[in-house]
């Protein structure tokens, strides 16, 4: 979150004409799922289990976000990598939930399990 906000302040802060323009913000690193996956278990202190199926259509084998314009444009530059982004991202969004502002996803209501926050 805190990349997307700096990103986001910076894009806002700049005398460039940003208007219209299709600017990516990311991380700069492929991630691979199994290893998102892991890390968010890891977090949460359990392991989750995957579950492997084949392909579908429409799904995405490989992607990277391209930050190269976001770094011309207005200097961006990833802060916080994604591994160190997760745990207080869950604690973010477990706050939330906690306080009744946010229902979670599905995913993330399998993943809290019965350790779910009230």
């Amino acid at each position: 979150m805190k990349n997307t906000v700096k990103a986001n302040l910076l894009a806002a802060s700049t005398p460039k004409k940003l208007e219209g323009q299709v600017i990516n913000v990311a991380g700069g690193r492929r991630i691979a799922l199994n290893a998102l996956v892991t890390e968010i278990g890891r977090a949460l202190g359990r392991s989750v289990e995957v579950v492997h199926q084949a392909p579908r259509a429409g799904d995405i084998r490989h992607s990277l976000g391209d930050i190269s314009r976001a770094k011309e444009l207005f200097g961006y530059e990833p802060e916080v990598r994604w591994e160190d982004g997760i745990a207080p991202t869950i604690a973010y969004l477990t706050a939330l939930r906690k306080q009744g502002l946010a229902p979670a996803s599905s995913v993330m209501a399998a993943l809290w399990g019965s350790a779910a926050p009230a």
